[in-house]
């Protein structure tokens, strides 16, 4: 492919890039023209690099930036078929276009409300779908919250409590009532740093906070429906931690637990 390049710069045209740029075009051209063998190593690349540039950038962009480049990458494509060295970046530009295109869609995708200031106390309901053990207490999470004095159009998906003292026992799918402080997803304690608040996001915790006393169980899960065998998983890691915490106390216990079961 490479041997059939131009020798020459073609006229400029609506696809065509102008002649003092074509000599780059066409060495990036050539250079991924001989990759051939590998060009489905170099998609994961492409689409990474599409990924981290949405991320770099200091604010959201236009929702329509990331599919209005990747039609234009298309068509400049489709129109440069004739032209192996335009084609061929046009195809690997198109590439991280879609890596950009992806993380726009995802990022809007997940979009949940997220709670803007600190709320509390407050009184909360909703159903546990995971409950992590520490030596200091427990962390619980429940979804489909109801929170007293907060509009429904502004409560977060997900929601995230620590628990401190004796607590009754409970289950994925289990719904519980608590009272206690929120607070939005801190962000990074450092730039370059852990970005919790990111990773919340995606994930949709809109909400992280702490409870006074004992949570209380107002209803076990329902072995019915949907979630049934999700709800029976969930429930089986559970028991399965707690068996090894008994058996194995300390660091030995949460290492075990967390090569088992996932969970820290």
């Amino acid at each position: 492919m490479a041997g059939n390049l131009p020798s020459s710069p073609p006229p400029r045209g609506l696809f065509r890039p102008p002649s003092r740029l074509w000599p780059g075009v066409r060495g990036l051209g050539a250079e991924l023209a001989g990759e051939r063998d590998r060009w489905a190593l170099w998609l994961p690349v492409c689409l990474g690099l599409g990924v981290a540039f949405y991320f770099a950038l200091p604010g959201e962009p236009a929702p329509w930036l990331g599919p209005a480049g990747l039609a234009a990458a298309a068509i400049s494509g489709f129109a440069a078929r004739r032209r192996p060295a335009l084609a061929v970046a046009v195809l690997g530009l198109g590439m991280v276009l879609a890596g950009f295109s992806i993380a726009q869609w995802r990022t809007a995708s997940v979009a949940a409300p997220v709670l803007g200031e600190r709320l509390g106390p407050t009184s909360v309901n909703g159903r546990l779908v995971a409950l992590e053990t520490f030596p200091a207490g427990s962390r619980i999470t429940l979804e489909r919250p109801r929170i007293a004095r907060l509009a429904p159009e502004k409560t977060p998906d997900k929601v995230r409590f620590r628990l401190r003292g004796a607590q009754p026992a409970m289950y994925p799918g289990d719904w519980i009532r608590l009272r206690g402080v929120l607070g939005p997803p801190p962000p990074p304690a450092a730039p370059g740093a852990f970005d919790f608040q990111r990773r919340s996001y995606f994930r949709g915790l809109g909400a992280v906070g702490f409870a006074y006393g004992s949570a209380q169980v107002t209803a076990r899960a329902s072995a019915e429906g949907p979630a049934a065998l999700w709800l029976g998983l969930a429930r089986l890691r559970q028991h399965l931690a707690a068996r090894v915490s008994d058996a194995l106390e300390g660091a030995p216990g949460a290492i075990a637990v967390a090569l088992m079961t996932g969970q820290r």
